[in-house]
């Protein structure tokens, strides 16, 4: 080290010379690279972090020829140790974001989803509708009407969601009927749904004076998906049934959602309510922790009370029907 320098700058470039150039442990120091440079006579820079310490320096190694011919190095060291760490807090922050972005598509493209398989039904009912010889109009146009008001629960939905996602807002609460909510599982488009698929479907209702504080849209939301869900878990069985019943215990309304479909398999069965958890072959993964994060906002909960699968199925049939059952808990209001 330059004299000059260390009477210059005192302690610390000493602790700078001993951080970089003298070798700890198994680690070498930055001497293989002035090495180098001494022999190839080529300038060189890197970034180097010293092995104690753990402060970054970025080094700029050029050849010096002095006036007696001997090839050294000049070596240019600048302690960037705080730019690292701006880049990593700016790496992290971008990852963040980005992963909200991901979350926020994802609860989009979920969202979209619900509207989008309703609007399915509502217009396959139509299309079977015109091809009578003699067309209900009336009906076709309170259809078209049906559509129409599915597009714009939609819009209401999504924009909800973004606004949460966006701005943190929490869900809008208000005084709503248990009947309110399940009344999502008999609107047209739901059963014209049912009917497409050739679903038999056993619905259960709910007492008028059965209350609940929650987001009216949130919940039917939830319910609707967890009903779609089903259905696209039975598109190959040979049996359709969809039942959904309810019973409330010490204050807690417990909707059960039952199907006769493929089932989850046992390696993702522990991991369906963890974010972006997909067999890969449909869906984004977000649907049932999205449902569940929903009931928890609610004070309830959503779990996973069975599932057998086609393959278990054959191997024992004494471990019961095949298809999933989801159990929806929500917390009652005193009457």
């Amino acid at each position: 080290m330059n004299k000059a320098l260390a009477k210059l700058e005192g302690d610390r470039a000493l602790a700078v010379h001993r951080a970089l150039f003298q070798p700890v442990e198994d680690q070498e120091g930055i001497l293989p690279i002035v090495e180098a440079v001494q022999v190839e006579g080529k300038p060189h820079k890197t970034v180097v972090q010293a092995p104690v310490a753990g402060n970054y320096y970025e080094l700029f190694v050029s050849p010096y020829q002095t006036l007696g011919g001997r090839v050294t190095c000049l070596v240019e060291v600048r302690d960037v140790t705080e730019d690292k760490a701006k880049e990593a807090e700016l790496t992290r922050i971008m990852e963040e974001r980005a992963s909200q972005t991901e979350k926020m598509m994802a609860i989009v493209t979920h969202d979209l989803r619900q509207p989008h398989t309703l609007i399915r039904g509502y217009a396959s009912s139509v299309a079977r509708q015109l091809q009578q010889p003699q067309p209900n109009y009336v009906s076709v146009a309170d259809h078209c009407r049906q559509i129409a008001e599915a597009i714009r629960s939609a819009d209401e939905r999504l924009s909800a969601q973004i606004k949460t996602i966006l701005y943190s807002e929490s869900l809008t609460r208000e005084v709503i009927s248990l009947a309110e909510v399940l009344s999502v599982t008999r609107e047209e488009g739901m059963e014209a749904l049912f009917r497409l698929h050739n679903i038999k479907a056993s619905i259960a209702t709910a007492d008028g004076n059965l209350k609940l504080l929650g987001n009216i849209q949130a919940l039917q939301s939830t319910l609707s998906f967890l009903i779609t869900n089903s259905v696209r878990a039975m598109e190959k069985s040979k049996l359709r049934e969809l039942t959904i019943s309810l019973e409330v215990q010490n204050r807690q309304a417990m909707i059960t959602i039952a199907d006769t479909g493929k089932g989850i398999p046992l390696e993702f069965r522990g991991r369906i309510f963890e974010g972006f958890t997909t067999n890969g072959k449909m869906g984004t993964g977000i649907g049932l922790p999205y449902a569940r994060a929903t009931a928890i906002a609610h004070g309830g909960n959503l779990e996973l009370k069975s599932s057998i699968t086609f393959a278990m199925h054959r191997k024992n049939p004494k471990l019961g029907p095949k298809g999933t059952i989801f159990i929806l808990t929500l917390p009652l209001m005193d009457q």
